[in-house]
């Protein structure tokens, strides 16, 4: 039979509801990394020929954004789920309502263009913590440890750029999981998404508290 139901008020809107204050919080991570990316760019610029080592407030910023990169890749792995789990969900519903194939079809474009943005981010997030680590290795030396902080610096406008598309990218098949939520169903594949999207927000929590407290230990 139907396996679409009607809930209470306000459970249609739980997921996309969650959806958007995801986006919302991306767009503050990438305000904080914005700043840290001004301080490397500044510090680069500012290294002199008698320099031999980092300061110890760089050195000290390198090493708490080694944990905040793996925060990073956790949510880029989490994306992939809750983009996989809506799919599942869009699937369920063009199957059991008469929901328009091409409301699905919208919704699963939306969510492809997602997992490409998470995958472009995964991929520079890569290449910042390699940027990280010449960096830190360029100790004593001005000149290589100008370049690697300008290259740090470069790593991190990717990064931020790779989030700000990650953000829109989770904007635009929120906006397509309001088809969804028109048709709340009572499925797995339904408290999935959920269960993904609840997932996704803690580690943004985490995630914006730690590049927060870095961005202000260097202001």
């Amino acid at each position: 039979g139907d396996r679409l139901t009607e809930t209470a008020d306000g459970a249609n809107e739980r997921v996309s509801g969650k959806i958007d204050s995801l986006a919302d919080s991306l767009d503050d991570v990438c305000s904080d990394l914005s700043d840290l990316t001004d301080y490397l760019s500044g510090y680069a610029d500012g290294i002199s020929d008698s320099a031999n080592e980092l300061s110890a407030r760089v050195t000290d910023t390198l090493d708490k954004m080694t944990p905040v990169l793996d925060r990073f890749t956790e949510i880029t792995r989490r994306v992939t789920d809750l983009t996989g789990s809506l799919k599942d969900a869009a699937d369920e519903l063009s199957k059991t309502s008469d929901l328009a194939s091409d409301s699905v079809e919208s919704l699963k474009s939306a969510l492809d263009k997602a997992d490409v943005a998470s995958a472009k981010l995964s991929d520079s997030l890569k290449n910042l913590g390699d940027s990280i680590e010449l960096l830190k290795d360029s100790m004593g030396d001005p000149d290589e440890t100008q370049r690697a902080a300008k290259d740090t610096a470069e790593s991190l406008k990717t990064v931020s750029k790779g989030l700000s598309e990650l953000s829109d990218a989770v904007t635009a098949f929120g906006d397509a999981a309001e088809i969804l939520d028109e048709r709340v169903t009572d499925s797995a594949e339904w408290d999935s998404v959920f269960d993904n999207a609840e997932k996704i927000g803690d580690s943004i929590s985490e995630l914006s508290e730690a590049v927060g407290d870095i961005a202000a230990a260097v202001d």
